[in-house]
């Protein structure tokens, strides 16, 4: 699988549609991700990587990235811009640390109570069915280890009132000094002696749990709408 396509798949699991042209979009990616999932800065720090000038926003774009741990090689660099190797080397980092800071609830056990403030019509079912019941009907082999009373939707999709700095309004109450998974209880599904290539199954594995759960949940919000538009067309025609 390409870099592109895999950063592809991580923008999507975090609910970002990604443009077609990753490179074009590239400043806006970045503080996307920052500002909605990754949020190490505080906002009044984030102003720096708004910078309009190209020089100035890679100048923050590298004290960023060296914050928050994203290697960035001096080859990657001509006359002061990022190369597209560059491009493609911060966003691989950036989407895999927003990827790892959404789902440390996921892969930690940790009770995940709260139901996201912003969530959408389509995904009320998570509140009725619960994520575990959702996991069941896909025949997930990630949430056959886990305790189903721990599960609700903001283990797969964090939002404001999940994290310390969103629950509280306080940007400055959390700041993540590293980015770390422990993907030890996620079924690898594969036998390798490689610990690299273990990890990334047991990645993979769970975007591709998380993605059938989202396909799920739009199935059944269709057949619901469905039943609604069908149940008293009448009705519905005289409401338009």
């Amino acid at each position: 699988m390409s870099r592109e396509r895999l950063i592809r798949r991580r923008l999507r699991a975090l609910g970002v549609t990604p443009p077609q042209e990753l490179n074009a979009h590239f400043q806006a990616l970045v503080l996307k991700l920052e500002e909605e999932h990754i949020r190490h800065y505080a906002i009044s720090e984030r102003r720096a990587l708004k910078d309009a000038d190209s020089k100035a926003f890679v100048k923050a774009l590298l004290k960023y990235c060296d914050d928050v741990g994203v290697e960035i090689d001096d080859s990657m660099l001509v006359d002061g811009k990022l190369t597209e190797e560059g491009i493609t080397s911060v966003l691989d980092g950036l989407t895999l640390a927003a990827l790892e800071e959404e789902y440390t609830d996921l892969v930690s056990g940790e009770p995940a109570t709260r139901i996201p403030h912003n969530l959408q019509t389509r995904n009320c079912m998570f509140q009725q069915l619960g994520a575990a019941r959702i996991a069941v009907m896909t025949v997930s082999p990630l949430y056959k280890t886990r305790s189903t009373t721990s599960w609700s939707y903001s283990a797969y999709r964090r939002c404001n009132q999940t994290h310390p700095c969103r629950k509280f309004g306080n940007e400055n109450a959390t700041k993540l000094n590293t980015v770390h998974m422990n993907l030890a209880d996620v079924p690898c599904g594969i036998r390798s002696d490689n610990a690299v290539v273990t990890k990334a199954a047991r990645v993979l594995r769970t975007l591709h749990s998380q993605e059938l759960c989202k396909l799920q949940a739009d199935i059944v919000w269709l057949s619901e709408r469905f039943q609604e538009l069908t149940a008293n067309p009448v009705a519905n025609c005289h409401a338009r």
